[in-house]
């Protein structure tokens, strides 16, 4: 129930980061989230379900923001920094 709540509110978000599948790439977007000072929750790093581009891996992420604005700048850094974001919620 507080889970759906934050939900509601922006502060709790799950998106998709479609990164490079070289050595670091996790560590960078883990490391773009943190310098908004924004909270990994949880993080699922799929490679059997990526496309067929090999050099990039899908991540579904799960974030705890301040609120929808703050969840919108961490989403801006991240397409600044070439990462490409789907679903969003």
């Amino acid at each position: 129930m507080i889970e759906r709540g934050l939900v509601a509110d922006g502060r709790l978000a799950r998106f998709t980061a479609r990164i490079s599948d070289r050595p670091g790439g996790l560590a960078d977007l883990t490391a773009q989230i943190a310098a908004v000072g924004a909270s990994v929750k949880q993080v699922v790093h799929d490679r059997a379900f990526a496309s067929s581009d090999v050099s990039a891996v899908n991540v579904l992420c799960t974030v705890e923001t301040r609120d929808r604005a703050h969840l919108d700048e961490l989403l801006a850094r991240l397409q600044e920094r070439g990462v490409t974001i789907s679903g969003a919620r």
